[in-house]
C-alpha cells in the first residue's frame, strides 16, 4: 500500500522498517512538526493540510466531543494519533473514535471503532480505498472519507464480503451506525460557509 507523494527509506535500506523503528524516526528532533504514516514498512511523509481541511476536522471533532462526552461513550481524536496495525502498517487518521471505559495506553494498538479521512488535493482514490480497507480489516466499524471540495461524504462499513459504501451530499445526514449509535449530523454542517475559503486552482484538479 502506498500513498502518492511518498517519501520513502532510501531505496538501499536492506529492509523494510518495522513501526518500534518508525517511531524512533519520527521521534528525531527534525521531524517534530512533520506528520508521518507507515505503510508496508515505508515512511510516507503527509502533506501539510489546508485551512479548509483544518476547519472540517475541528468541525467534526468537536460535534463527536460534544455527542460522545456527555454520555461517557469513548474518546474522540484529531489528526496527531498514530494507530499501530501491524508491525509495519502505522495510519494516522484524521479524526477517530473509540470506545473505551479503561485507562488508554500512549500508544494505540487497533483499528478506531470509527476512522475519519479528509481527501486533499495530493491523494488519490485508489490509494485513499486501500487505508479505508486496511481500518476495516483490522477492526474500524465505520469509516468515513470526506470529500471537501465536494461537500460529499463516503461511508464504508465492513461486511461478510468486504465492505459497502454509499456516498452523502447536502441535504442528507450523516450517523454513527453501529460505531457511535444515536449519533447523527447534517452533511451541510460539516462544511463551511461559501466563500469562507478561497480554493487555489489546483486544488480542483
Amino acid at each position: 500500500m502506498t500513498l502518492p507523494q511518498a517519501q520513502t527509506a532510501p531505496s538501499n535500506s536492506p529492509r523494510k522498517m518495522t513501526n518500534e523503528e518508525f517511531f524512533a524516526f519520527v521521534e528525531l528532533p527534525e521531524n517534530e512538526n512533520l506528520n508521518f504514516e507507515l505503510i508496508n514498512g515505508e515512511i510516507t511523509r503527509m502533506p501539510s493540510p489546508s485551512a479548509l481541511h483544518g476547519w472540517i476536522v475541528t468541525q467534526l471533532v468537536v460535534l463527536l466531543t460534544l455527542f460522545v462526552r456527555p454520555r461517557n461513550l469513548g474518546q474522540v481524536f484529531g489528526d496527531n494519533n498514530d494507530y499501530v496495525l501491524t508491525d509495519d502498517l502505522v495510519l494516522k487518521p484524521d479524526a477517530s473514535f473509540i470506545a473505551v471505559s479503561t485507562k488508554i495506553p500512549m500508544r494505540l494498538h487497533g483499528a478506531p471503532d470509527l476512522a475519519v479521512e479528509v481527501m486533499s488535493p495530493t491523494n488519490r482514490e485508489g490509494e485513499m480505498l486501500e487505508k479505508v480497507v486496511a481500518y476495516l480489516n483490522y477492526g474500524s466499524r465505520l469509516v468515513w472519507v470526506i470529500y471537501p471540495l465536494e461537500k460529499m461524504v463516503q461511508v464504508y462499513l465492513p461486511n461478510e464480503t468486504g465492505y459497502t459504501m454509499r456516498r452523502l451530499t447536502i441535504g442528507e445526514s450523516l450517523s454513527g451506525e453501529s460505531a457511535l449509535p444515536g449519533f447523527t449530523v447534517s452533511i451541510a454542517d460539516l462544511f463551511p460557509p461559501d466563500n469562507l475559503f478561497e480554493v487555489e486552482e489546483e486544488d480542483k484538479n
